[in-house]
């Protein structure tokens, strides 16, 4: 069973703007100012599966986890299936997506977000 590592209050991982600390895995769009900010489900998915994979937030089992959470996340929000009732990733691909993401380099967060947003769009190949 994994369980949730303590938070290191050391770490300067606070913004400095109140708007700034909500994190961007946030499952309704935050309000900055008085408005709410559009995220596509894409987007909030990508950034789950990248931030639990990454940041480490149980002591064992962050890939399936996260992965088991952006597959829930894909199910509430209708995004699992394609219109055919196709999975929209298949389960190797999934794996391989895990373990890329957790063997990707910090600086490549952008581009591991891109990569599975253009997995998780509803177009098809060309």
């Amino acid at each position: 069973m994994a369980y949730l590592r303590p938070w290191d209050w050391r770490r300067p991982s606070w913004p400095s703007t109140p708007c700034a600390a909500i994190s961007p895995v946030a499952v309704n769009p935050p309000r900055c100012s008085g408005r709410r900010t559009a995220r596509p489900a894409q987007l909030r998915a990508a950034h789950l599966l990248y931030f639990v994979i990454k940041d480490h937030p149980f002591a064992d089992g962050n890939k399936r986890i996260g992965t088991l959470l952006l597959l829930e996340f894909l199910r509430r929000n209708q995004l699992l299936l394609l219109p055919d009732g196709q999975p929209r990733i298949a389960d190797n691909g999934m794996a391989a997506l895990a373990l890329l993401i957790a063997e990707s380099a910090p600086q490549q967060k952008d581009l591991m977000i891109r990569l599975v947003m253009a997995l998780l769009e509803d177009q098809g190949p060309p």
